[in-house]
């Protein structure tokens, strides 16, 4: 029985990494859509993109 306990104590730790590995790569997707967004909002306050009045042709 401790043999099977043991078996058992083993996969549920090697399912806690997986599950923190899956929650950090997570946080740096985040990081990443977040920074790329800001970037690109910036980009349009810059260079004006969205803001232009056009007349009508």
């Amino acid at each position: 029985m401790a043999s099977f306990q043991s078996e058992q104590q083993a996969d549920r730790d090697q399912l806690a990494w997986v599950q923190f590995g899956l929650a950090m790569l997570g946080d740096l997707l985040h990081l990443v859509v977040d920074k790329a967004e800001h970037i690109v909002w910036l980009t349009h306050i810059v260079s004006g993109v969205g803001y232009q009045h056009r007349g009508r042709t």
